[in-house]
């Protein structure tokens, strides 16, 4: 392994001055294949704008997914050094959203016992809040009280949604200090799911509501780091937690994580700056660059490493099924036959991949209804046809098209998705506005419906065959941003959430999915080509995107920085 100064002028004929980061210097430990302590680590993911607020009462998963994550911490989460690519290899870990049971492993709770009537949830001890720089907490370690304090505080916040009511009996209790018991009115197969590894499943602790939850330096959790500063619009720098419990064992020698020092987050709207940083190292790693910047980071050079997957997301037009014009069933079918998905395949990149992917994925082939599976009234959605769409237009009440405002998610390349749904759109009479937003702006009104008709976001997941019904088309669930509401899917998902046979799971997938897709509650594009590029310097680290639901920072404990 060549140093960094030496990558860099062989790949650029330059050195950059790091303005933010440096990585090197620092303690080394074990020899030069093993682990190596200290340096810094900067990374980029989807930190194109300041984060909103991690309060729980705010209900932001952005934030909470992608900045808390590295102080804050699952139950559950991946066993990647034991079945990812730094271990036999049989999961990739490159979906966002889909970890089947047998490849978790417990984190916050070291073991769980799970029957039709109740969970029984075992607390791993010495797990420590790390709480040495606030001063209204002491560093203290995590219990089953905290543990049911996060749960029940999650399900009376109504600003959530529902997802508990009707699937717990009453509130999280606890027998000792150890132990906690979820006791089922309803059983769901995906509870574990819920309050392991979601997306918004991190745990702080109950000090913290009263301590101002919304001001990003007073989190605090058992995590790997501690967020040592914010300074918006440029970075947030995360430190390690010097009490952190956890280890990782490479070549038979066991390793205390994280290996580096700090972990640096930088907050960079700008694509062309943001390859320019990792061009010239002031960036280590990125993940998710817009396909149109593929060609640029390929050829930057010798030293930089890539990996390229679909990671079970896809491109999508959210129709809001719950206010205004999208409520008309006909409407949404026609627009739907008016949308050609190809360009922006070409777009992103992703051509070569099936058109169709939700809601779900044709690499899970037991749950995905095939083309020759669809009813003709489902099929002809999936054709690209403006007169037909015309008059199907007409046929549900709006013979001259209409007028509307499509809301759209800041993050590349949305904004060119938008402008050609727009030149598309307009064939067939439909005239569209488009209202570009940053991240929390957008999240806040595409999860209350609060958009005119339309909305484009960073993606729309379909890894996860059962999640994705109940979490994204089910009546009222969190994650339906479209308001989409079918009482015979409803049954459908309901009877599926307490089926632990997979051969009626997988039916009952299907009927359900056969609903959705004829009432078209959304419009499928594409599904996403995704790609991580890192710098060789970089060890430990194989091309894994996501060993929770989608977040990428918790695999930041595991990599260390070649020193010389």
């Amino acid at each position: 392994m060549k140093s960094k100064i030496l990558i860099l002028v062989i790949a650029l004929g330059l050195t950059a001055a790091l303005s933010f980061a440096s990585p090197g210097g620092g303690e080394t430990t074990g020899t030069q294949t093993g682990g190596k302590y200290g340096g810094t680590l900067t990374m980029l993911g989807g930190q194109y704008h300041d984060p909103g607020s991690p309060a729980q009462e705010d209900a932001q998963p952005g934030p909470i997914a992608t900045w808390a994550a590295t102080v804050q911490e699952h139950l559950l989460i991946g066993d990647i050094e034991k079945y990812g690519k730094m271990g036999n290899g049989e999961f990739p870990f490159e979906v966002s959203d889909y970890i089947p049971d047998k490849y978790i492993r417990g984190v916050l709770i070291e073991s769980w016992d799970v029957n039709p009537d109740r969970a029984i949830l075992h607390v791993r001890p010495g797990c420590m809040w790390y709480a040495d720089h606030v001063d209204w907490m002491e560093t203290r370690e995590f219990t089953a009280d905290d543990l049911a304090f996060d749960v029940n505080a999650f399900w009376d916040n109504k600003a959530w949604g529902t997802r508990f009511d009707g699937v717990l009996a009453k509130h999280v209790y606890t027998t000792d200090r150890y132990t906690a018991v979820c006791e089922f009115e309803t059983f769901n197969n995906q509870f574990l799911y819920y309050i392991g590894w979601e997306d918004r499943a991190y745990y702080s602790p109950p000090e913290l509501e009263d301590n101002n939850p919304k001001i990003w330096t007073n989190q605090v959790g058992t995590g790997p780091y501690w967020l040592k500063s914010y300074t918006p619009g440029v970075s947030m720098n995360f430190a390690k937690n010097p009490i952190y419990w956890d280890t990782c064992t490479i070549d038979g020698v066991e390793y205390k994580k994280p290996f580096v020092d700090e972990l640096i987050m930088p907050i960079i709207p700008d694509e062309s700056t943001r390859l320019s940083a990792f061009r010239t190292g002031k960036v280590d790693w990125i993940t998710g660059p817009p396909a149109a910047t593929w060609d640029d980071y390929d050829k930057i050079g010798p030293g930089v490493k890539m990996d390229a997957f679909n990671n079970g997301n896809g491109k999508v037009v959210w129709l809001n099924n719950k206010t205004g014009i999208m409520t008309n069933r006909g409407v949404r079918r026609a627009l739907s036959v008016g949308t050609d998905p190809m360009p922006i395949a070409q777009l992103v990149k992703s051509a070569d991949l099936p058109l169709r992917y939700w809601p779900q994925s044709p690499s899970n082939p037991d749950a995905f209804i095939s083309d020759k599976e669809l009813a003709p009234s489902t099929a002809v959605l999936f054709t690209y046809n403006p007169e037909l769409a015309k008059k199907m237009l007409a046929d549900a009440g709006y013979p001259n098209g209409f007028k509307g405002e499509m809301l759209v998610s800041y993050e590349p390349p949305n904004a060119d998705i938008a402008a050609i749904l727009q030149e598309q759109w307009a064939k067939i009479g439909v005239d569209m506005k488009i209202n570009i937003k940053e991240r929390a702006a957008f999240d806040r009104d595409a999860y209350s419906n609060e958009y005119d008709s339309v909305a484009i976001p960073q993606g729309f997941d379909a890894a996860n065959p059962i999640a994705v019904l109940s979490s994204e088309v089910q009546t009222d669930a969190y994650y339906n941003t479209t308001g989409y509401s079918n009482p015979e899917a409803d049954k459908i998902i309901m009877a599926l959430l307490q089926e632990n046979d997979p051969v009626k799971q997988f039916k009952l997938i299907k009927e359900a999915s056969a609903i959705v897709l004829d009432d078209a509650m959304c419009i499928q594009l594409t599904p996403s080509a995704y790609r991580t590029y890192w710098w060789e310097w970089v060890e430990n680290y194989y091309g894994e995107f996501s060993i929770s639901d989608g977040n990428f920072t918790e695999l930041t404990p595991f990599m260390w920085i070649y020193q010389d």
